[in-house]
Order: structure tokens, then sequence, then C-alpha cells
């Protein structure tokens, strides 16, 4: 992960994103979370960086811990 969020817990856009993209597809990953604030510059990539992994656009913190980490499961 890289970028910077808040200390209200807002998710700030990144740079480099088509750089970030390749190398997420490079190496297998399916989904990717980016800024909200990055989502015009995904709209610029080819189709086929969009199409290859799937692209979750977060605000906050909340979002990104909601997407990123798994629930426990009881035992």
């Amino acid at each position: 992960m890289t970028g910077e969020i808040t200390i209200m817990g807002k998710v700030l856009g990144v740079g480099g994103v088509q750089a970030k993209l390749l190398a997420a597809m490079e190496a297998g990953v399916k989904t990717v979370i980016l800024p909200a604030e990055n989502e015009q510059d995904v709209r610029h990539l080819p189709d086929y960086m969009q199409d290859q992994v799937e692209i979750c656009y977060v605000s906050n913190i909340k979002e990104v811990l909601d997407l990123a980490l798994v629930p426990k499961q009881a035992a």
C-alpha cells in the first residue's frame, strides 16, 4: 500500500496509478484498493488494464479496512 491517510481517516490520492496497477497485475493481484480521488486517473488507462483487476475506490480508512481485512471465523 502507498498513499496517505489523514488524522481524521480520509484517504488521499496517490501518484503513479498506472505503474501501481501494472505491478499488481504482474504479481497476480486480483483486487486493488485505490483512493476515490484517483478514479479519474484510472478512466484514462487502457481497457485491458481496467478489465484485468477489480478496482475498489475508497475515501476513508473504514472502507479500506472493510475491504482489506477478513472477518475472524468462529471456532
